[in-house]
């Protein structure tokens, strides 16, 4: 999570907003508030995270850090996809059936505002197309 915060820090600042300006794009009544998040002393929401982004003409994606490859070391067998090899990227990490059932495992473990959360973010970046099939992704 702390990737969430710096990126929160430099997208404000590359945009140049002071925390006073951020503060009010998003609902936040000081500017004290701002230096906390940053510091990732305050835990935020999804809602608060989607208030962020658009706030800094980005996506919830992007501000968490999750438009890099994601590695999953504890699940096992890396091989380098091919529709990842026109991107330069390697050794991303492949599922099978066992790896499914260590997710469902973790995700027993959550209470229901866990799941929830967890159902949530699953559904988010299902709609990114670097992380799908390309034949599971929904156009409308």
């Amino acid at each position: 999570m702390l990737k969430l915060y710096s990126n929160i820090k430099s997208l404000r600042e590359e945009l140049g907003f002071s925390q006073d300006d951020l503060a009010k794009k998003t609902g936040y009544t000081s500017r004290s508030s701002i230096a906390k998040i940053e510091k990732g002393l305050v835990d935020l929401s999804q809602t608060k995270i989607d208030l962020f982004a658009n706030a800094l003409n980005t996506t919830p994606a992007k501000l968490m850090g999750w438009d890099e490859p994601t590695y999953y070391h504890k699940l096992g067998k890396t091989e380098a996809l091919d529709n990842f090899k026109a991107d330069g990227i390697a050794g991303i990490e492949v599922l099978n059936e066992s790896d499914e059932i260590k997710i469902l495992d973790i995700f027993r473990k959550f209470n229901s505002t866990g799941k929830l959360e967890a159902t949530k973010r699953l559904e988010e970046i299902s709609y990114i197309p670097k992380y799908c099939k390309k034949d599971s992704i929904e156009t409308n």
